[in-house]
């Protein structure tokens, strides 16, 4: 074992992107600090990775740290606007045992082969921090990789579901920045409407959790602005790698938000439950409007 010390604390894109520098090894595997492995985590991924040809990022089936017969996430879920979410969170993990494809790794535990990460490249350290596993997931996809699970590589993760104010600013201007750095300009034409509701409804979630939220929220437009020049560059580099169509990327993602994981209130619960309902009918248009 070589251990590699930055000279200050980097943060988890750097940090990583870091330690991709170093490592010599022909698999690469990023793990959370608060986590333990189960025996075969790294058997595990390998195995898939092999499966996918080594041509698609690799996430590991995590588990809750404290509730281990439960899974925190199984790959991530993600909306058409980018709110990513948690799969199988609060689920039993025995359920989650088929290896597939889903829209993103987590950034928790997850495999890149070298050759791949060669060809991808690193983490986006411009938008760090947060979302930095939905940017590089959504990257691969438009150039021609695959995201998939590993059911036989097990992690148990310190999970909570926190969202303050600071957490909720960078999420919610780094979403946007990654919309602009991967869709192509008339998909973003098209899904306009539908993220311009989802855009009211992180607004009326702001409002439950707070003034500090709000805040928050409105300081994401303003950095989003400063950062323009920061999308314009990832757009580019993102183009450039681009193998596959909108199509196929608004394939791997879905239409309404995650209601569980984004209200704990019950009238945000019935609010987003109804606004749910219009999202799906108006995804289910979107994709077939884009395939046409």
């Amino acid at each position: 074992m070589r251990i590699v010390r930055a000279e200050a604390r980097l943060g988890y894109a750097p940090a990583n992107n870091l330690g991709f520098r170093e490592a010599t090894g022909r698999f690469l595997i990023v793990l959370n600090p608060d986590t333990r492995v189960a025996p075969g985590f790294v058997a595990g991924l390998v195995a898939a990775s092999a499966a996918a040809g080594d041509q698609a990022l690799v996430t590991s089936r995590i588990c809750l740290f404290d509730r281990p017969d439960e899974i925190n996430t199984c790959g991530n879920t993600v909306n058409f606007g980018l709110i990513a979410a948690c799969r199988g969170l609060g689920e039993p993990a025995d359920r989650w045992g088929t290896a597939d494809e889903v829209a993103s790794i987590s950034g928790c535990a997850f495999l890149v082969p070298r050759p791949l990460l060669e060809q991808l490249g690193p983490f986006e350290e411009a938008i760090y921090p947060y979302l930095e596993d939905t940017e590089i997931s959504l990257r691969a996809w438009v150039g021609g990789f695959r995201c998939v699970t590993a059911p036989e590589s097990v992690v148990y993760h310190k999970y909570a579901i926190r969202l303050k104010p600071e957490k909720f600013f960078f999420i919610e201007r780094n979403r946007w920045l990654v919309m602009l750095q991967t869709y192509r300009w008339r998909t973003l034409a098209v899904l306009l409407p539908g993220l311009l509701l989802t855009e009211g409804l992180v607004w009326a979630g702001a409002a439950t959790m707070g003034t500090d939220h709000l805040r928050a929220k409105a300081r994401s437009y303003a950095a989003i602005a400063r950062m323009l020049p920061v999308a314009r560059q990832g757009r580019r580099r993102t183009q450039r790698l681009r193998r596959r169509d909108d199509r196929s990327l608004l394939a791997r993602l879905d239409g309404p938000v995650p209601v569980a994981q984004l209200a704990t209130a019950p009238v945000a619960k019935i609010g987003l439950t109804v606004a749910n309902a219009v999202l799906a009918g108006y995804f289910g248009g979107v994709r077939r409007l884009v395939r046409w």
